[in-house]
């Protein structure tokens, strides 16, 4: 059974509800809405809350805007005795709610919503879970397959993704998947530039008109082919829409989307230190710079994950020793001059399996170096 809370002003209603209910539906009762917050952290998430209106201090109104706010996932559903058509309205726009009834409702009609609400709900899960098995996979492959192509792509797609997740983290933002999805794939388009431009690029130096042309052209050529993985499309959308980033202004007031006003502070950031300027060196010019306008709530962010990284030693270790999570301190390729991974690049569990098979046929040295945390 799926626990549902129900929340009022009236004890003796919830007492009705755990009592006529309690065979089909795990009750939860909490009375007000500050129980109510606080039986959500306590015993959450509750697939279905069912909020009286009008409740003392904190009406019904308000508290489902906070659930909303905090509980995304969970099915609202609003229960008045005042049905006025400015209440419903209310409801639906701050809340969001699944269902608006009438108080008294009678108990088999409580049953039949309740019960189609956890349907939904369980709906919601299985798009979540999709989204984050099925998908997220695609992305890992796409990633995977980018590190065997270019490391030095993906070496510059890591770092931008470090720096957005750790950014998302300080601004406890909700729609994270998105964000880090965008930052982590927003640079898959620089696999089509000759190794002159792209070097040029990764190295910060001078374009020429021409090159300049075919630069500017990555973010396009990104959302093609993220495009094509199903449930993609709002991500390829916004990279794509990467030449935003160009302009002069890309704070709130812009309009831009976050993602992109982050992207366009972070790109900015890994651009200089591409060119050798420490990351607290970069992040102070760009919070003095006048010839662009940022996010100042990204920026303050990113400040912070600038000024918060760990000290780090750089030790040399057999590559059997190589662990997920040590960053490739000294580019590695093989004998043959091959680039496998860059400088900077964080090793994952693939990186490990692909030098250990180059290390056993002795086409690299089995002696690395990568930067560790003290």
């Amino acid at each position: 059974m799926e626990k549902i809370l129900f929340v009022d002003d009236e004890d003796k209603i919830l007492e009705a509800y755990r009592r006529t209910l309690r065979k089909n539906f795990k009750v939860y009762t909490a009375l007000g809405a500050k129980e109510a917050m606080a039986v959500c952290k306590k015993s959450g998430p509750f697939p279905v809350i069912v909020v009286d209106m009008q409740m003392p201090e904190v009406n019904g109104v308000q508290l489902l805007h906070r659930i909303k706010t905090k509980y995304p996932e969970s099915v609202r559903i609003m229960l008045t005795g005042n049905a006025d058509q400015q209440t419903a309205i209310d409801a639906i726009n701050k809340g969001d709610i699944f269902k608006f009834l009438n108080k008294p409702c009678p108990p088999d009609k409580m049953v039949t919503v309740l019960s189609e609400a956890v349907n939904t709900y369980r709906a919601k899960r299985l798009e979540k879970d999709l989204l984050e098995n099925t998908v997220k996979g695609s992305i890992a492959l796409l990633v995977e397959v980018l590190a065997v192509a270019n490391p030095k792509v993906f070496g510059r797609s890591l770092r931008i993704h470090y720096y957005a997740r750790r950014c998302l983290q300080i601004l406890k933002r909700n729609d994270t998947w998105e964000i880090e999805a965008t930052a982590l794939l927003s640079q898959v388009g620089l696999i089509t530039l000759s190794n002159t431009v792209l070097d040029k690029v990764l190295v910060g130096s001078p374009l020429t008109e021409e090159e300049q042309e075919v630069y500017d052209e990555h973010p396009k050529v990104a959302e093609k082919i993220v495009a094509k993985v199903p449930r993609l499309e709002n991500i390829a959308s916004l990279i794509g829409r990467s030449e935003l980033i160009k302009s002069r202004d890309t704070s709130v007031e812009s309009g831009i989307p976050i993602a992109l006003r982050m992207l366009a502070i972070i790109i900015d950031l890994v651009a200089a230190e591409s060119r050798g300027v420490s990351s607290v060196e970069a992040i102070s010019i760009l919070q003095a710079s006048e010839a662009k306008q940022y996010d100042v709530e990204v920026m303050r962010a990113l400040a912070l994950v600038v000024e918060s990284q760990e000290e780090r030693k750089v030790v040399e270790i057999n590559v059997a020793q190589l662990e997920e999570g040590m960053i490739i301190a000294k580019s590695i390729s093989t004998h043959a001059g091959a680039l496998l991974l860059e400088s900077g690049q964080m090793v994952t569990d693939s990186n490990i399996t692909r030098l250990l098979n180059f290390a056993k046929s002795h086409e690299i040295p089995r002696n690395i170096f990568v930067s560790i945390s003290e």
